[in-house]
């Protein structure tokens, strides 16, 4: 049980501090909270405006605050914000600070409050350093404590005030109030200050002046202020004494025998009324004991063990168990990495045990491009982590600087939020010993322990998998205890990427050679993972130009040394090494007659061994023979046999057949394709991960990627030809934004049909239409119903029923009877095309969403067979376009 007696032998004053222990995405919603130690501090203190971030959205927390900032937050705390922004200065009081300066208000009132003061010579260096000293002693006064009585002067004057300053609360552990102070410490005095007492005195005494220096004789020591006994306070407690948030910040509560997202006691804080809208933060109470479960630990029950050695009950399973923040029903299987933090009750006994269980992810896309009613809510980017995009908000330590694309991190995640977060340390080296039954490795003469049985993280944590040597090197990801989360192979002298080849096709060329014999050449034609064909001649084995029985590199006996059934569809290396082989005669399998032969190297022939993927990759072959997948622009993921990820790095090789030629295409970052049965496709990570770094798909047949939402189509609504002129036909094209204009197409580029198509503008200004590229909608079918759910592309002919529309949602039926049900066109344009002056056409336009409302309410002139073409984004349609509406006979 590691660390146990550790922690109860430094008596509960110094418990381990884990980096796991924010609580949640910050009330402040500071671009660098993550650097934020005193976090509730922070919250509570920003949310009464007594302290605020800079213009970019920082709390600097590790800046040192400055004297004139402090005389801004203590004038805030004594009078609140609004009056306190009303202040007007009383005079230059000083020669260093300007009437007009932002700060000269608040050091004046400061000044004359007898809170601060100046450095004896006039000056009262507004940007000079605060220490801890001197803002203690402001806070003190502000308590109402009297610098003069408590002797804050002088040469004791910091002893004094550090006294006083423990015994009113306002102390906060591990600072040195010698030092200068930082606004993160700063928050937490000031947020300590709020539930300190206030002090008054009885009798004050009488003040002289001893050598230039007051002193106050005759006065009674500080008591509390008191109020009535009945009267509830900040925290719904009646203690009968005034504290400073009652007295100045009467709508501050404090809520406690609460929780906070990982299942900890815990109070919450409100500004207002006790309600959600209200809530500004929630702190964590500090364990009493910290257990961190090591590779030792085999007891399921690992809490029953604490009663010999503290004394406290044996938990009760299932009623103050929690793990990750959700409450255990039973006694949980501990696994070692896990933080088990025991709460303790009044009565000694175990009150709650809660245990943080981290998994490592992959940050696989940073978007920084944010709505502006999300912006305004504190939002900086929206962030994927394994599959799901989260607001930054939601994400409890996030730090703007550090969670970039790419980036390993350490998560909880729960109820759709990311509780606890970090970035994890990361260790390189080579791996000198490992021992899998203790799940521990060595890596530069450290010995570090495995986290136990993460299967949902990002990387392999499998020891069998790793290396032992320097020819291997690692990179280690580890959690706040130094755990291994994960563990990632760096690319090492082994085959590179570069070197790794899909064979398209193998042939032979057989020929008669010299004195009857066969003159007989193979080929192969490979792709390499940049996209780049090849061809080339490998190493024939037709030894002695006879018919021969040959034995490859790998030992396969056959009449043919490479055959398209091997290595085609495969991944390859190649090689133009020196070799040599035996060949068997005719008829014979192994044994018997043999010749032997050496190939030299050089020769510009080559050799293809299968690629496993080394040291350094790993390859899984998704062909199942019964699966499909489809790509789209923003897959993050899918799942053969485990999960894979994909993000804005990984590269796509699509290689397929056009004819006789072969065609091939890349991409990076995301690719719209459905794949058949029939189909190659690999995908490639690095040793250990499954984010996907490659993806190979092959084909029989030409590979045509999904043609998603494009603005630069046009529709034709009328495919007859109408105005010739010399090279160019006149016809009416509509366009996504609603517009439409007669244009000259160009002659051998007209619209046959009705429909979408995509254009360009020659030199002679003439339009071309081509609609190779345009797809029908792809639809999503399940239990009959078609239902639109963000795809992408167009639809012709679309005919609309009567109760189609509701709510801004379309429900159309193609002519092949498939129903596409609520496409969003609450955004869309409309357009009339229909010819209003043919026989039996209605014989009003219908331009718009309300127009289309109303064409269709109970009380409209009666149609029917009103027909639609749309394109639509993956976000709803883009364009609408009625192209017939009938009307119904009286």
């Amino acid at each position: 049980m590691r660390n146990l007696k550790r922690v109860l032998s430094m008596a509960l004053a110094s418990v381990m501090v884990l980096g796991m222990m924010v609580v949640g995405a910050s009330a402040a919603d500071f671009s660098d909270q993550a650097e934020i130690k005193n976090t509730t501090a922070a919250d509570v203190m920003t949310a009464i405006d007594v302290l605020e971030g800079t213009d970019k959205g920082q709390f600097l927390p590790n800046e040192i605050l400055t004297r004139e900032q402090a005389a801004k937050i203590i004038c805030y705390m004594l009078m609140g914000p609004e009056n306190a922004e009303k202040l007007g200065n009383s005079g230059t009081m000083f020669t260093d600070v300007a009437a007009d300066r932002w700060s000269a208000p608040y050091i004046s009132y400061c000044a004359n409050m007898g809170i601060l003061a100046g450095d004896g010579t006039g000056k009262f260096l507004p940007e000079g350093q605060l220490t801890g000293h001197a803002f203690a002693k402001m806070l003190l006064v502000a308590l109402g404590y009297d610098a003069t009585i408590q002797n804050y002067t002088g040469t004791a004057w910091a002893i004094n005030v550090a006294t006083d300053a423990v015994n009113a609360g306002i102390f906060v552990n591990g600072t040195v109030l010698s030092d200068p102070l930082s606004r993160d410490n700063a928050a937490q005095m000031a947020f300590q200050t709020l539930t300190a007492d206030m002090v008054k005195y009885s009798n004050k005494g009488t003040t002289i002046t001893i050598n230039g220096i007051e002193v106050a004789t005759g006065a009674s020591a500080p008591e509390a202020v008191t109020v009535d006994k009945d009267e509830k306070g900040y925290d719904d407690k009646a203690d009968g004494v005034q504290q400073f948030c009652e007295k100045y910040f009467s709508d501050l509560k404090k809520v406690v025998n609460d929780t906070d997202d990982l299942g900890r006691p815990a109070a919450t804080w409100y500004y207002g009324n006790v309600s959600d809208d209200n809530k500004v933060a929630t702190s964590a109470e500090t364990a009493d004991y910290t257990v961190v479960i090591d590779e030792n630990v085999t007891s399921t029950d690992v809490l029953a063990k604490l009663k010999d050695e503290t004394g406290n009950k044996k938990l009760t399973a299932g009623e103050v168990y929690a793990l990750n923040g959700a409450e255990a029903d039973s006694v949980m299987d501990l696994k070692t990495g896990d933080v088990v933090e025991i709460f303790l009750g009044d009565d000694n006994a175990i009150e709650a045990a809660v245990v943080s269980r981290y998994s490592l992810e992959q940050i696989t896309n940073v978007d920084t491009d944010v709505d502006d009613d999300d912006a305004e809510d504190g939002v900086v980017a929206y962030v994927t982590i394994d599959g799901t995009e989260y607001n930054s908000t939601d994400i409890a330590g996030f730090n703007a600087d550090t969670y970039e694309e790419d980036a390993y991190v350490a998560v909880i995640v729960n109820d759709g939020k990311v509780i606890a977060s970090y970035i994890p340390e990361a260790v390189e080296g080579s791996v000198s010993t490992k021992n899998v039954s203790k799940n521990t490795l060595t890596v530069d003469g450290t010995k570090y322990t495995v986290v136990d049985g993460y299967s949902a993280g990002v990387l392999d944590t499998t020891l069998t998998n790793v290396t032992v040597g320097k020819d291997s090197s690692y990179i280690l990801y580890l959690d706040n205890n130094d755990y291994v989360l994960g563990i990632e192979l760096v690319e090492g002298a082994d085959a590179t990427i570069d070197d790794v080849y899909y064979v398209a096709l193998v042939w032979k060329n057989e020929g008669t050679g010299s004195y009857g014999g066969k003159d007989t050449t193979y080929h192969a034609q490979l792709v390499a993972m940049d996209g780049t064909v090849s061809e080339i001649e490998l190493e024939s084995r037709d030894l002695a130009n006879k018919d021969t029985v040959i034995e490859n590199q790998a030992g396969k006996v056959g009449t043919d040394p490479y055959t398209n059934a091997d290595y085609a569809g495969k991944l390859v290396t190649i090689s133009d090494k020196k070799w040599t082989g035996t060949a068997y005669n005719e008829g014979q399998s192994t044994g018997g007659s043999t010749t032997t032969t050496t190939y030299k190297a050089g020769n510009e022939k080559y050799d293809l061994t299968v690629w496993d993927g080394g040291k350094d990759w790993d390859i899984k072959d998704a062909n199942t023979g019964s699966t499909t997948f489809e790509f789209t622009k923003n897959t993050t993921r899918m799942t053969v046999g485990k999960t894979y990820r994909f993000n804005s790095s990984t590269e796509y090789v699509m290689i397929g057949e056009s004819g006789s030629d072969l065609a091939v295409s890349t991409a990076t970052g995301g690719i719209s394709l459905n794949t058949t049965t029939s189909d190659k496709v690999y995908f490639i990570t690095a040793d250990g991960s499954s984010t996907v770094k490659y993806v190979i798909i092959g084909s029989a047949s030409e590979i045509d990627q999904k043609t998603e939402y494009n603005e630069d189509l046009v529709f034709v609504a009328d495919a007859d030809k109408n105005e010739v002129g010399d090279g160019y036909v006149m016809q009416t094209l509509y366009f996504v934004d609603g517009s439409s204009k007669t244009v000259a197409v160009a002659e051998d580029y007209t619209a046959d049909t009705a429909g979408f198509y995509a254009y360009t503008i020659n030199d002679d200004d003439y339009y071309e239409l081509d609609d190779a590229d345009v797809d029908t909608m792809d639809i999503k079918v399940a239990s009959s119903k078609y239902i639109w759910d963000g795809e992408e592309g167009v639809l012709v002919n679309a005919k609309m029923e009567a109760n189609a529309l509701y709510d801004g949602l379309l429900t159309v039926t193609t002519t092949d009877s498939h129903k596409y049900e609520d496409i969003d066109v609450s955004g869309a344009k409309f357009v009339d095309a229909h010819d209003k002056d043919a026989d039996g056409q209605y014989e009003k336009s219908v331009s718009s969403l309300k127009a289309l409302a109303d064409l269709l309410d109970a009380d409209a002139p009666k149609v029917e067979n009103v027909k639609l073409a749309l394109n639509v984004s993956e976000d709803g349609a883009v364009v609408v376009i009625l192209t017939s509406i009938e009307a119904v006979a009286d």
